[in-house]
């Protein structure tokens, strides 16, 4: 067992995260609050799986790693996950000067992204759930978890990683993934490991979204989702999501705005646009 405490910059609260993984359903989160957030991911670089679990005495946070891939990599991959790695302080000056914004965070104190466990596990949730509900997206990834991925325990806990890249080479078609998914989901591991497309990589990559659509099956939503949710850019306007725009619609009185329109009003949203996103989307229309 690997572990380290850090200290956030700016708020955060790990039970909002806690309660934003339960209603996240590409998370399968479900377990008890007992002030323990547990994961089991496939760590980028070394791509070995590792359970991890994130603790707080109201301050500081303490992150641990087990299994394979534990350590220092492993809980750099939590603290990005829990967007612990960026300063929210301000974050919390954009929402200040945005009344709307002020609104919806005075309703989610503290609460940062919560991201996928990594690029790769975004990217494949990204195929998995073309054209179906999310609810059966999420039945198929634990499917293919039970099948190929590899089970670990943390503090007790028993928990099962997605496959690994080289693991997920060998998915064969089953229920929720016809032929064509399978494909592409054997793909997908050689692609992101020769690609580099960690997070980091990303992140520092003013072309990632054009790398991310030469992927097979990857359009301009799901290389979005995966730049903002699994590499956790922090200030990317969701030009491809209708529900956000409804919402915005709604909350800045612009009833009939361009999508053009609304990323103008998100101009003041910088640098923090992804931010500002999530806490919209999260908290759902007035």
């Amino acid at each position: 067992m690997s572990g380290r405490t850090i200290t956030p910059r700016g708020p955060f609260r790990l039970d909002a995260a806690t309660t934003f993984l339960g209603g996240f359903t590409p998370a399968g989160y479900d377990r008890p609050d007992d002030g323990h957030l547990h994961l089991a991911v496939i760590v980028e670089g070394t791509w070995e799986p590792a359970a991890l679990c994130a603790t707080t005495d109201g301050s500081d946070v303490h992150v641990e790693s087990a299994g394979a891939g534990a350590g220092e990599q492993a809980e750099d991959q939590l603290v990005r996950i829990l967007s612990l790695d960026l300063d929210a302080t301000g974050f919390e000056d954009v929402c200040a000067d945005d009344p709307v914004l002020a609104d919806a965070r005075s309703r989610h104190p503290g609460l940062r992204p919560v991201l996928f466990p990594s690029t790769y596990e975004s990217l494949a949730w990204a195929l998995l759930s073309q054209r179906v509900r999310m609810a059966q997206a999420s039945a198929a990834v634990q499917r293919i978890a039970d099948a190929l991925g590899t089970r670990m325990s943390i503090h007790g806990e028993d928990l099962v990683a997605f496959p690994t890249p080289a693991a997920l080479t060998e998915v064969e078609p089953m229920r929720g993934v016809p032929q064509v998914k399978a494909d592409r989901l054997r793909a997908l591991g050689p692609a992101v490991v020769d690609g580099d497309l960690t997070a980091q990589s990303l992140r520092d990559d003013e072309s990632a979204l054009d790398r991310l659509t030469m992927m097979d099956g990857i359009g301009p939503f799901s290389a979005a989702l995966a730049l903002v949710r699994g590499a956790g850019a922090p200030d990317h306007f969701p030009w491809e999501e209708r529900r956000l725009h409804a919402i915005m619609r709604d909350r800045y009185g612009l009833e009939g705005a361009s999508v053009e329109d609304l990323a103008d009003v998100a101009e003041a949203w910088r640098p923090f646009r992804s931010w500002a996103a999530l806490l919209l989307r999260n908290d759902g229309p007035a």
